[in-house]
């Protein structure tokens, strides 16, 4: 497999004008016009209002990339979003490629028979949010939002970070963007679609159930080696043949190193790597980093009707935390904060679970990367906060779905 990066540098400009200033993805219009001198701090006085103007604004990124022959030799070349910021129209070198509506799903489009090797050029055409969401009401129906008059639309027939439109606690910014990694993805034979590590805890021992999901480009005969890493060390590899693209491995780990949340012990945490292999050809690799934990909620009969509270590997602990709403008004702007030291805060403030609130977005990796390492639990709402919901519209809710 061949990843070819689509980050950096980009221009973006008014639909309709011609003026360029330089854009850097990932990011959002937002800090673009900030560090080119073309808005003011929206945090400063009632700066805000006049940025007002960017969400009723169509936008086009566009960049220049070089592919070489040796990409196009795969026999499969996609063009991967991880984040686009929202209705977004897609070309390559002139030529329509897909619309996307969804600022919270990863989409991928056979882009190999639109390239060509030497210099090629991507543009994403972004509409107007806020403009779309009154049509979107006009069209279809207005929908509650439960803060009022905070924010401005209800912003629930758009499927975008819904406090972009306002909240008790933050400004208007309504942003659009390349707010993730976007990059040309190749590869030949087969690739891992998906992995997914199960564990069930019993009388000092971990059983990891590994399953894992190929996309076959050619029937080929697959197989896959299965590594447990623990402090950079491997302690247990298995090799495995994949039956119809797929697989589900069992591997015991015996005196496991249990993963706690603060204030019950430690955070260790292992390492499941995934080999996909064609004979002796390693084809792709994944890894998931977990604890080795149980973590449940305790719901059972009692003096007072019935509890509700968690425990860590069957000890209770009594849920310390806060809410999580996104450190920056600006998606894809993950340069300008730590979320390690954030999270750190978290733990010095004695606090060991927070929910991610559902008016933000799905976050970081970092995010959750910096609560394993530090035993912070959390509590995951999906994107649908203080509103109500198109639940009867079957478009609305296959995009849904996917996401």
């Amino acid at each position: 497999m061949h990843i070819q990066t689509l980050n950096g540098d980009w221009t973006i400009k008014k639909v309709g004008e011609d003026k360029t200033i330089p854009a850097v993805v990932p990011g959002c219009v937002h800090t673009d016009l900030l560090k080119a001198g073309e808005l003011e701090d929206p945090f400063y006085r009632d700066n805000e209002k006049n940025q007002m103007w960017i969400g009723e604004t169509d936008w086009q990124y566009q960049r220049t990339f070089t592919v070489d022959q040796s990409l196009l030799a795969h026999e499969v070349v996609k063009l991967r979003c991880h984040g686009l910021d929202t209705i977004a129209a897609i070309q390559i070198n002139g030529t329509s490629i897909a619309k996307t509506e969804n600022m919270f799903r990863t989409y991928e489009f056979d882009v190999k028979s639109n390239l060509k090797v030497g210099e090629n050029t991507i543009s994403i055409t972004l509409s107007a949010p806020a403009t779309y969401a009154r049509w979107m009401d006009m069209e279809r129906g207005v929908l509650a939002a439960w803060v009022e008059p905070m924010r401005y639309n209800s912003g629930a027939w758009i499927r975008k970070e819904p406090c972009n439109f306002g909240w008790d606690w933050g400004p208007m910014t309504t942003t659009s963007g390349i707010w993730r990694d976007i990059e040309l993805v190749a590869y030949n034979t087969a690739r891992i679609d998906n992995v997914l590590v199960l564990q069930e805890h019993d009388r000092g021992q971990v059983r990891l159930t590994v399953k894992a999901e190929a996309e076959n480009l050619n029937e080929s005969s697959l197989s896959a080696r299965i590594e447990v890493e623990l402090d950079g060390k491997v302690f247990t590899t298995i090799e495995t043949t994949l039956d119809n693209d797929s697989l589900s491995q069992n591997i015991t780990v015996s005196n496991p190193k249990l993963w706690w949340v603060n204030g019950l012990g430690d955070q260790p945490l292992y390492t499941v790597r995934v080999i996909l292999l064609d004979g002796k050809i390693e084809l792709d690799t994944a890894e998931k980093r977990i604890g080795l934990r149980t973590l449940e909620l305790v719901t059972e009969p009692d003096e007072w009707g019935q509890s509700f509270y968690f425990a860590c590997n069957g000890v209770p602990f009594f849920a310390k935390g806060a809410n999580w709403i996104p450190a920056t008004p600006y998606p894809g702007d993950f340069a300008t904060y730590d979320y390690r030291s954030l999270i750190q805060a978290s733990v010095d403030a004695n606090m060991n679970m927070l929910r991610v609130w559902g008016g933000g977005i799905y976050e970081d990796e970092r995010f959750y990367d910096a609560c394993d390492e530090l035993g912070i639990a959390i509590w995951q709402d999906f994107i649908f906060a203080c509103g109500t919901y198109p639940s009867y519209d079957d478009a609305f809710m296959t995009n849904v779905e996917a996401e």
